[in-house]
């Protein structure tokens, strides 16, 4: 018997074993090709993610579409949603990280915000425009539900937050309000009005 933890999927990958020291084969001999790994026997996900909601449908299909999907697609909660002609942003979050999943006429792109920690609870993930539009999307606290942005523009921009995350188009003209460091000006609320984050975001 043996156990190994790999870096590739093994339903697409030829396995062989033989005798070796740190990955070189020590000596001329056959490799034994070992046999497709069977399907697990139980597989649990911790909380399904929904897919009956549009945002939900939009994130399984731009997922399934992918030329490699995740293997832990189905744990990804849907969050904010944007539409532009045959183009699609859905955000989706799991336990560990935020992903933005494109879709447009030439196929779906995933964009994943890797950062670890929680020393800035508003981070913009940068996704590149879509016809010209875009996107202002990227992580929020857990318990937020409302966030207002300051774009440069005059007027304040109110910024739908789901889950976790928030989405929009940068409106026309949108602009840094602090140029030196090219960042827009965010404030997030929770449910009681509390202010969870009142500082700055990276524009584009």
């Amino acid at each position: 018997m043996l156990t190994a933890f790999t870096a590739t999927d093994p339903a697409t990958t030829t396995l062989w074993a033989g005798m070796s020291v740190q990955g070189q084969q020590t000596r001329p001999g056959p490799r034994v090709e070992l046999p497709p790994a069977p399907a697990p026997l139980v597989s649990v996900i911790d909380r399904p993610g929904d897919r009956t909601s549009p945002a939900g449908r939009a994130l399984g299909e731009c997922l399934a579409a992918l030329p490699a999907p995740p293997t832990d697609a189905d744990g990804y909660q849907p969050g904010g949603l944007l539409e532009h002609g045959p183009y699609r942003v859905v955000l989706g979050r799991s336990v560990e990280h935020m992903i933005a999943c494109v879709t447009g006429p030439t196929g779906s792109s995933r964009h994943l915000d890797a950062f670890l920690g929680t020393s800035i609870p508003v981070r913009r993930l940068s996704v590149p425009a879509q016809a010209g539009k875009v996107p202002f999307v990227g992580l929020a606290p857990r318990s937020a539900t409302s966030m207002v942005a300051d774009f440069g523009t005059g007027e304040a921009v109110t910024v739908p937050v789901v889950n976790g995350t928030f989405a929009v188009w940068l409106p026309d003209g949108a602009k840094p309000v602090y140029p030196d460091t090219g960042e827009a000006w965010v404030r997030v609320q929770d449910a009681r009005g509390a202010a969870l984050y009142n500082g700055s975001a990276v524009l584009r």
